[in-house]
């Protein structure tokens, strides 16, 4: 971990861990829009974090990916990495940022987060746009407003810069990032929870068959972080191929299951209203629909391995091995 990714990471647990609670998501699930925390957001410079190349001492992609999977864990209901991917395209289009923050869309019937948003980078025909926002507020599960994309004005269009997936992969490993550091948060609660509910006499954590639960949260845990991680890695190695599949797919897996877990080891008290648990599974379920569902990759990339013929060449050439050797 470099310097600077881990004085990024202390700074940003500090500002997420004491702002973002239970008691501003729910203003932000009645439409509020946490202008203050946004502020402090833009005058740490999260938002222009990948501006600058690795290269030249800004932060690479596996380290952003770390920065996205805090992002989950807090649950922070803020487009802060949608604002630093597109950031990131504008600085490489030689583009101007917009004031504020930018979503993400990936084609006309794509959503994205609405709130506190005045520009849209969208994806058509294998170019991108920064949009104007235009659309029709919706609900989602998460309880947070989202929008559509439906064609406001375009600033400007350009081609994907040479290196970067399109936008609806970078969507989708955003998202993984931040379901990983989600379903780290579940098993953080989950353990807690358990060592201090007792029942019988004993801690819950004391039996074995929460113990085997715990176990399995654990391995989901690890496995949705080390694909995301994987996937990112790929990318700076400029071998990306499917690994951004890959990632959505297994963190997508690890987000299903650990909702499932989370709520088995709370009972009923974890869906009251009162309780932190069922902010932080809401938003799992809904990013797991978010830039294509686990079905939606999984169809892609069969589709891709029938092409390819080969299935043992595509699994050990065409999905992340160089980045697993980087990761090992």
């Amino acid at each position: 971990m470099s310097d600077l990714l881990e004085m990024m990471l202390d700074q940003t647990d500090r500002l997420f861990g004491d702002h973002v609670d239970r008691q501003l998501l729910v203003e932000v699930e009645q439409g509020g829009w946490p202008s203050g925390l946004w502020a402090q957001v833009e005058a740490f410079g999260l938002p222009d974090a990948l501006i600058v190349p690795a290269q030249d001492g800004g932060l690479s992609f596996a380290e952003a990916g770390a920065l996205f999977a805090s992002l989950g864990r807090h649950v922070v209901p803020l487009p802060v990495g949608e604002t630093m991917l597109a950031r990131m395209m504008l600085a490489r289009a030689g583009v101007e940022a917009p004031v504020g923050p930018i979503a993400l869309a990936a084609g006309g019937d794509q959503a994205f987060a609405a709130q506190g948003v005045g520009h849209v980078l969208v994806q058509r025909d294998g170019r991108w746009a920064l949009e104007v926002q235009s659309g029709a507020a919706l609900g989602s599960i998460a309880r947070v407003p989202y929008a559509v994309a439906q064609g406001g004005k375009a600033i400007a269009t350009h081609p994907i810069p040479d290196g970067l997936p399109d936008l609806l992969t970078l969507g989708a490993m955003l998202r993984a990032s931040q379901m990983a550091g989600a379903v780290a948060r579940v098993l953080e609660m989950a353990v807690d929870y358990a060592n201090t509910r007792q029942q019988f006499g004993r801690p819950i954590g004391r039996f074995q068959a929460v113990q085997q639960l715990l176990a399995r949260l654990a391995a989901e845990a690890a496995a949705g972080q080390a694909a995301s991680d994987m996937a990112w890695s790929a990318l700076d190695a400029g071998t990306l191929d499917h690994a951004g599949a890959i990632a959505k797919i297994r963190a997508g897996e690890a987000a299903r299951i650990a909702a499932t877990i989370g709520h088995q080891v709370h009972g009923a008290i974890g869906v009251t209203d009162e309780h932190m648990l069922h902010y932080v599974t809401r938003r799992l379920w809904t990013w797991r629909l978010e830039y294509g569902s686990e079905r939606a990759w999984a169809t892609r990339l069969g589709e891709a391995a029938r092409r390819e013929g080969d299935l043992w060449s595509f699994l050990t050439t065409r999905c992340g091995a160089a980045a697993l050797e980087q990761l090992a």
